[in-house]
Order: structure tokens, then C-alpha cells, then sequence
């Protein structure tokens, strides 16, 4: 009878903890325009946590320490942005143009396309009437709208945002006594601090080697772009540094804008080709073999949790979920992994490990197969053990 009690109270618990998540997650849609900025702050603050204390070590006033940092941070981003606007209101004013140019360039490839349809499968394509309706359904009006709404929205935004960070910046360095006194006992204090040293220390990495990333990236488009004279250079660059935070999507989409003025500006296909091979490649050289030499097995999410995230995310908070799906769930895996009874989700979240916490080659779980388990397992050694079944 205990034990059923036992299995009872533990369903009960688990069906309270699923609500408790649907609901968290119906708040955060719901207060967004407040909470986002509460999120990038919280990062940020805790990126700039190893700089507090080694200042601090350096005996370096407090007083100095966080206005210094404060101003410098809010001043930096400050600039950014105008510059952002700037050139992106230049593109804005000049997309008339832009698109026209962009239309008769693609026109003579849409109609050999049409053709090769046409003469391969019977179907005819009227392109023309196709790329026309295109650009008419392109409101340069609300594009200019949209974007002064943006404006808008971020000087709310940037307002909430810079009175959290200077709040986080001021309180995370007294985490351990402020965990330490809601945790209670010292042995849950100490376990409650070890988790969220863990979290800022992974914060830490991962915004480090992002922003290394993505400044290494955005000099090779600007210096690329600088050579080919493309338009708008500090702009494709820029944009390469912001979206190259995003995975997978703000790969590609730092190559194809940077490309399509490449097409609207060159004659040349040769030149066109070059061009787009040169971006491909560096993609190719810094985010397939690069960056992941850098980050290790550092976030320790699998592909799969990775892009569910993104679109989770993005699909809560738009644009600014794309940019935190990733710490969240680096962060969410770690609280999961504290949990007796989340560990399993957790687990789900990363990929098999071996002792030592490096990610394994493939499928083989060590302590499962046999006791000489290497974490590798080779075709030779799967034939051999399935001609024994």
C-alpha cells in the first residue's frame, strides 16, 4: 500500500511539474516584451562575472568597477544600433532600385528555367507575369513602417534591458550567499551553488568563443566584400556578426544577402560565381571545421534538441528566441541533470558520453556491450557479433 501511495504522489507530482512547464511557457509568450530583455541582461551580466572578479582582485574599487562596465556596454551597443539603422535605412531608401536591378538579373535565368520545363516535362511557365507579381506584392511602405516600429520597440526594449543589467551586474557576484540562503541546508547550498557555477561558466564559454566566431566571420565578409567593392560592405558584415549567433540559419542567410548584391551589382557570372564560392567556403572553413574544433563538446546538446529549440523558441519570441534558444538549453539541461527525475530528459537533450564526459564516435554505450568497451565500435566488430546472433 506505501508503495502505491508512493507511485500515486510521484504521478501526481510529475503531471503538476508538465502544467507548471505550460504554464511558465504561456507566461513567457504573454509578458515577452518584458522578459526577453531580462534574458539578454541576465547573459550578459553573467558573461562580464569573470572580469567583476578579477578586477575585484585587483583591488579595484566597486564604485568604478560596475558604472565602468555599465556605461561602456549600454555606450557600445548604443553605437552599434545607429550604425545598424543608418545603413540599413540606406538600403530601405534605395530598394526600388535594388529590386529592379535584382529583377533583371534573375529574368534571364527564370526564362531558361522555364524553358528546360518546358522542353523536358510539356509545362509552360509564364515568368515574366510570375517575378512582376512578385515585386508588386513588395510594399516598400510597410517595410519602412515595420522598420520605424523596430526603432520603437527597441528603445522600449533597450530601456528595460539596461535597468536588468546594471542590476545583474550588481547582484550575481553575491550568488553564493544569496543561493546559499535559499537553498538552507549546507549540503543542498553547496550543490545549488556548484549547478549555477556551472551555468555561468558554460554562459561564459559560449559567448566567448560566439562572439570570436562571429567577429572572425564578419571580417572575412567585410574584407571580401571590400575587395569585390559590394555595396554596403559595413552592412553585410554586420549582419554576419549578429545572425552568425543563430545556428544553421544565420549561416546561410549571411551568405544569400551579401550574394544577391553581388548579383545585382556584377555583369560578370564569372565574378558572381567567385564571389559566392569565396562566402561559401569561408562558411564551410569557420563554421564546419573551425568552430567546432573551438567549442569542443562544450554546449553537449545534441543536433536534434538544438534545432526543436530554435523553433521553439523562435516561434515564442520570434527573432530574439533564435538568439537565446541555445543558452536556454544549455541552461535548461543543466538544472535537468540536477534532478533525480529529470535526469532522463536531460539525457535526451545530450548525446552518449564515455567516462571521462567526451562524446562518443557512435551507438556503443560502454558497460553495456563488453567490458573492453573503447567507445568506438567498427563495422568488423558488428558483422562478427551479428553472425553470432
Amino acid at each position: 500500500m506505501a508503495a502505491n501511495s508512493d507511485d500515486r504522489l510521484k504521478g501526481i507530482f510529475q503531471i503538476f511539474i508538465i502544467f507548471l512547464i505550460v504554464l511558465c511557457f504561456y507566461l513567457l509568450s504573454i509578458f515577452s516584451t518584458i522578459i526577453v530583455p531580462l534574458a539578454f541582461a541576465f547573459l550578459l551580466a553573467s558573461f562580464f562575472q569573470p572580469l567583476i572578479f578579477w578586477l575585484a582582485k585587483k583591488k579595484v574599487p566597486k564604485i568604478i568597477i560596475f558604472p565602468l562596465i555599465t556605461m561602456i556596454t549600454l555606450g557600445f551597443l548604443s553605437l552599434l544600433y545607429t550604425i545598424l539603422y543608418n545603413s540599413a535605412t540606406q538600403v530601405v531608401e534605395q530598394s526600388p532600385e535594388l529590386l529592379q536591378q535584382l529583377y533583371q538579373r534573375v529574368l534571364p535565368l527564370a526564362e531558361l528555367f522555364s524553358n528546360f520545363i518546358k522542353i523536358f516535362f510539356g509545362v509552360n511557365i509564364n515568368d515574366q507575369d510570375a517575378f512582376t507579381q512578385i515585386l508588386q506584392k513588395i510594399n516598400l511602405s510597410l517595410i519602412l513602417g515595420n522598420t520605424f516600429d523596430s526603432i520603437t520597440s527597441f528603445t522600449g526594449s533597450f530601456f528595460w534591458f539596461s535597468i536588468y543589467f546594471s542590476v545583474f551586474l550588481i547582484g550575481l557576484p553575491n550568488y553564493a550567499n544569496y543561493l546559499g540562503y535559499v537553498a538552507g541546508r549546507k549540503a543542498d547550498s553547496a550543490s545549488l551553488i556548484k549547478v549555477y557555477e556551472r551555468i555561468q561558466k558554460q554562459i561564459y564559454k559560449y559567448i566567448l568563443l560566439k562572439v570570436f566566431v562571429a567577429f572572425l566571420s564578419a571580417t572575412v565578409v567585410y574584407v571580401v566584400c571590400f575587395i569585390f567593392n559590394i555595396k554596403f560592405s559595413f552592412l553585410w558584415a554586420f549582419l554576419t556578426f549578429i545572425l552568425s549567433f543563430i545556428p544553421y540559419i544565420g549561416a546561410i542567410t549571411g551568405v544569400i544577402l551579401p550574394s544577391l548584391m553581388a548579383i545585382i551589382q556584377f555583369d560578370s557570372p564569372f565574378t558572381i560565381l567567385l564571389f559566392i564560392t569565396i562566402l561559401t567556403g569561408k562558411q564551410q572553413l569557420i563554421g564546419n571545421i573551425f568552430e567546432p574544433i573551438l567549442m569542443g563538446h562544450s554546449l553537449r546538446i545534441n543536433t536534434i534538441t538544438a534545432m526543436f529549440g530554435l523553433v521553439f523558441w523562435g516561434y515564442l519570441w520570434g527573432v530574439s528566441g533564435l538568439f537565446l534558444g541555445i543558452p536556454f538549453l544549455v541552461i535548461l539541461k543543466l538544472v535537468l541533470e540536477r534532478f533525480p527525475e529529470t535526469e532522463v530528459m536531460a539525457r535526451v537533450m545530450g548525446y552518449a558520453e564515455d567516462e571521462k564526459g567526451k562524446k562518443l564516435k557512435n551507438w556503443r554505450i560502454p558497460g553495456i556491450t563488453d567490458d573492453h568497451d573503447t567507445g568506438e565500435y567498427s563495422d568488423k566488430e558488428f558483422e562478427s557479433e551479428s553472425e553470432q546472433k
